[in-house]
C-alpha cells in the first residue's frame, strides 16, 4: 500500500529544503536550502530524523494535506497555528514543536504563521523525494529540486518512506529569538559610502519590508549614500551579502541569493564561529593549566581552587551579562536541573584536577585525561544513539595512540589515590557534554556558572585559610579567566553542534600545547617523540575534518 499526503490546499510557497546543494555557485548553482536552519532542524529531532533530512518548508500560510495509507509520526516547528481534522471531521487545535500521530484519512491544516513566516512539516522516516547533486532543496526559480522543482500545487501527492521504527512522540520547548539586532563586518565596499551613510547605517533602525522572499530581504530606513559608484562590475556574491542597489535601502540576500551581483556591498553578515572551531580553541585555552600551577609559589591546591574558582565565577556572570543583559539571571534560572547536574559533575572535575596535579605525575594527569575521548565516543553512542564512523574511529586510535607515545615514556605508578582522581576529570567532563548534547537549545554556560560556585565552597571548606601572596593571586587570575572561563565557554557552546566523539578528539590539542608552553617559558626541550606524537594528532584532526561534514544537534 503506497503512503502518501494529497495535497488539498498548496499553501503560499511550499517547497521541500534540506540544508543545501553546496559547491556549484561556480556553475550559478546557488545552494539553496531552508530558511530557518533551527527550526529546520528541530521538525527533524521531534519525529527522530537525521537533522539533514528533507522537510517540506511553508511560509505565511501552510498546505492542508490529508494523509492517505497507514498512520505516521509527524511534526510541526515554529510559531504555527494548525488544525488536525480526523475523518469524522472533528477538529483539534495543533501543538506546534511537538510530534503527534496521525492516521488514514486525517487531514493537517497549516492556516498560518505567528509573526514570523517560516514553518517546517518533517515526517518519521523521510519523504521520498529525488536527490539532485547531493540535495533535495528546492530552487524554484531553476527548477531545480523535487516536484520538478516548483512548489507545492493542489492534487500534487507527498509520498513518504515508511519506518521501522515505531517512533516517540516528543516535545520541544526552546525560546524563539527576539533580538532584532543583527551581527555584521564591513563589506568590500564599504569605503563606497559617505562617512554620515556607515554611521547611520550601524545606529539607525531599519524595517523588513513586505518586498522579501528566498532571494533577499529589503530593508527600509535612512538611505545611504555612495559617493564612488552606484554600480561595479559583476562578482560573487554569498547569502548575507548586504548590498545597496540605487536607491540607497539594504537588501540582505539569503538562501536563493543570485551567484554574482553589481550591487556595491557595504556589509556581511557574519555567521557564529561552527563548534569545532570553538573545541579547538577550548583545548588551546586549557592546555596552559599545567605550566600556570608550577609556577605558584605558596598556596596550597585547595586555595588555588577557591581563588581560581572566584574569577572563574566573575568571568562568566561578566560574560552572561553582556551577553544576556537583563536575561542573564533567567537565563541560568532557565537552565534548570540539568544546568545545576552539569555543575555538579563540572566542579567535581576540577577537584579531580587540582588533587591529582598534586599527588601524581603531569604526564599520569595528561595521559589519563585523554582517556575523555574513549569517555565521549561510548556515551555519545549509548546515551544519545551517535553512531561512530569508521573514519572518526580510526582518527580516535591514531590521537589516542598520538598521546600514548607523547607521555609513555614519562608514566610511572604514581599514587593510586592521585591516578584515581584524574580519573574523575575525564568521566565528568564527558558526561557535562552529554548532559549540553542532550539539552541543545538551553544555553548551558550556566551550568559551568554552578560549577564555579560548587568548586568555589569545596575550596573554601578544604583550606585552612585563603591568604596567599600577590603573585599567586595573579596566577590564580590567570587559571580562572583566560585559562578556565574561556576554556569552558568555547567548549560548552562549541559542543552544542559538535558530535561528542569529536569534541573528545578536538579537546586532545590540550595535550599538544601543553608541551609547546613548558618549552617556550621554561626552556623545557621537548623530546622528538612528542613533536611525532603532537603530528600524529594533528592527523587525527584533519583526518576528521575532511569527512564529509553535517551540522548536528539533539
Amino acid at each position: 500500500m503506497s503512503n502518501y499526503f494529497k495535497v488539498l490546499r498548496p499553501g503560499i510557497n511550499s517547497t521541500f529544503q534540506d540544508l543545501g546543494r553546496f559547491g556549484l555557485q561556480h556553475l550559478g548553482i546557488v545552494a539553496s536550502g531552508c530558511m530557518d536552519q533551527l527550526l529546520f532542524y528541530i521538525s527533524n529531532k521531534l519525529v527522530g530524523n537525521k537533522v539533514s533530512e528533507g522537510a517540506l518548508e511553508f511560509a505565511y500560510q501552510g498546505p492542508l494535506l490529508e494523509l492517505v495509507g497507514e498512520s505516521a509520526l509527524v511534526a510541526v516547528s515554529g510559531k504555527v497555528n494548525f488544525n488536525v481534522i480526523n475523518k469524522n471531521g472533528e477538529t483539534k487545535q495543533g501543538t506546534p514543536n511537538k510530534s503527534f500521530v496521525v492516521s488514514n484519512g486525517d487531514k493537517i491544516d497549516i492556516l498560518s504563521t505567528i509573526n514570523s513566516v517560516y514553518g517546517y512539516f518533517s515526517i518519521l522516516g523521510g519523504f521520498k523525494l529525488k536527490e539532485i547533486k547531493g540535495s533535495v532543496s528546492t530552487l524554484v526559480r531553476a527548477k531545480i529540486g523535487p516536484n520538478n522543482g516548483d512548489k507545492l500545487k493542489s492534487d500534487d501527492k507527498i509520498f513518504f518512506n515508511k519506518s521501522n521504527s515505531a517512533g516517540k512522540t516528543k516535545k520541544i520547548e526552546f525560546d524563539f529569538d527576539t533580538d532584532n539586532t543583527i551581527r555584521v563586518m564591513k563589506g568590500l565596499q564599504f569605503d563606497y559610502f559617505s562617512k554620515k551613510s556607515q554611521e547611520d547605517f550601524f545606529s539607525k533602525e531599519y524595517k523588513v519590508t513586505r518586498l522579501t522572499d528566498r532571494m533577499g530581504m529589503r530593508l527600509e530606513g535612512e538611505k545611504l549614500e555612495n559617493t564612488v559608484s552606484k554600480n561595479i562590475k559583476s562578482e560573487g556574491i554569498t547569502k548575507g551579502s548586504i548590498q545597496i542597489p540605487g536607491d540607497g535601502q539594504p537588501i540582505i540576500l539569503l538562501s536563493d541569493h543570485p551567484t554574482i551581483g553589481g550591487y556595491p556591498k557595504i556589509a556581511q553578515f557574519v555567521y557564529k564561529i561552527p563548534g569545532y572551531i570553538l573545541c579547538l580553541l577550548a583545548g588551546f585555552c586549557l592546555s596552559f593549566g599545567g605550566p600556570l600551577i608550577r609556577e605558584f609559589e605558596g598556596a596550597s591546591p585547595w586555595q588555588i581552587l577557591f581563588w581560581r574558582s572566584l574569577f572563574f565565577i566573575l568571568a562568566i556572570v561578566i560574560f552572561l551579562l553582556l551577553t544576556y543583559k537583563k536575561q542573564a539571571f533567567h537565563i541560568i534560572k532557565k537552565s534548570g536541573f540539568a544546568g545545576i547536574l552539569g555543575g555538579v559533575f563540572l566542579s567535581t572535575s576540577f577537584v579531580g584536577y587540582i588533587f591529582s596535579i598534586t599527588e601524581t605525575t603531569i604526564a599520569n594527569v595528561v595521559f589519563i585525561i585523554s582517556s575523555q575521548t574513549l569517555f565521549l565516543a561510548i556515551f555519545g553512542y549509548f546515551f544519545l544513539k551517535e553512531k561512530i564512523s569508521l573514519r572518526t574511529f580510526m582518527a580516535i586510535i591514531l590521537a589516542v595512540s598520538g598521546v600514548i607515545l607523547m607521555v609513555g615514556d614519562s608514566i610511572s605508578n604514581g599514587s593510586l589515590i592521585g591516578n584515581l582522581a584524574a580519573l574523575l576529570i575525564p568521566i565528568n567532563f564527558s558526561i557535562l557534554i552529554i548532559i549540553i548534547r542532550k539539552h541543545p537549545y538551553l544555553d548551558m554556560v550556566p551550568a559551568i556558572f554552578y560549577s564555579g560556585i560548587f568548586s568555589a565552597i569545596y575550596g573554601f571548606i578544604l583550606s585552612e585559610n585563603l591568604i596567599i601572596s600577590q603573585k599567586d593571586l595573579g596566577l590564580s587570575f590567570l587559571l580562572g579567566v583566560p585559562q578556565l572561563a574561556f576554556g569552558f565557554i568555547f567548549v560548552t557552546i562549541g559542543s552544542r553542534t559538535t558530535p561528542a566523539a569529536t569534541v573528545g578528539l578536538l579537546m586532545l590539542t590540550e595535550s599538544i600545547f601543553g608541551p609547546i608552553w613548558g618549552w617556550l617559558f621554561f626552556n623545557e626541550i621537548p623530546p622528538t617523540s612528542v613533536f611525532i606524537a603532537g603530528a600524529m594528532i594533528i592527523a587525527a584532526v584533519i583526518i576528521r575534518g575532511l569527512e564529509k561534514n553535517k551540522p548536528v544537534t539533539t
